[in-house]
């Protein structure tokens, strides 16, 4: 009898134990707030931007060094790695692509991180640094579900200059090359879809083909 019900115990053990062990992940990705990408194409993409309404998650410029402390002081820059030549001139021609496509920007935010910010005012000339958009901050999950979730003023479009592995951490998103753009349309309760993604590469020839027009 004693060997019967150890036997019965154990069965319930197998079938109940890979329920338990799936469970986090299956809870953890059932809150992700992004249904599944649309990848629109980078013409698609600008022309729905020329109307605004959009939230744009923008990957600073290219970084220097890697050798960034784990805590490093916010007013410090020499404490972190920042933009190299290359990234400032990435986040300028963000700029200018953004402008030749008449893409109307309204708020652009960031963490308080040199490269973002140096990033944005670069690109468009200000920048509102947020303490919760740092990559290190426990509240950059939610910060970023918020401002992708919250609809832009008519007209306008919202940007985002900040570290790519926040945004994939938050939305699911792909993981971002330097200066390439993920765009989201808010739902207006609560929530918000990915349309696709914008390489610099791709702005600069479309803005280069308006140039020619």
């Amino acid at each position: 009898m004693k060997a019967n019900m150890k036997h019965l115990l154990i069965s319930i053990m197998i079938a109940v134990l890979p329920c338990i062990l799936v469970t986090p992940a299956y809870a953890q990705k059932k809150h992700l707030p992004v249904v599944a990408p649309l990848h629109l194409s980078a013409r698609a993409l600008v022309r729905k931007l020329q109307r605004g309404g959009y939230v744009v998650y923008i990957r600073h410029g290219e970084r220097d060094a890697f050798k960034e402390q784990d805590l490093p002081d916010m007013n410090d820059c020499r404490t972190q790695d920042n933009l190299t030549e290359q990234g400032r001139q990435q986040s300028l021609a963000l700029g200018v692509a953004f402008r030749a496509l008449k893409i109307p920007v309204a708020e652009v935010y960031t963490g308080q991180f040199c490269r973002n910010k140096e990033s944005a005012t670069l690109a468009f000339d200000k920048d509102t640094a947020l303490p919760e958009l740092n990559r290190f901050d426990r509240r950059v999950i939610q910060a970023i579900k918020k401002l992708l979730s919250t609809t832009p003023p008519a007209g306008t479009n919202t940007l985002i200059v900040n570290h790519h592995q926040a945004l994939a951490d938050a939305s699911g998103a792909k993981l971002l090359a330097y200066a390439e753009s993920a765009v989201f349309l808010p739902d207006g309760k609560g929530g918000f879809r990915l349309l696709g993604y914008l390489g610099l590469d791709q702005l600069n020839a479309l803005a280069r083909r308006v140039g020619r027009q």
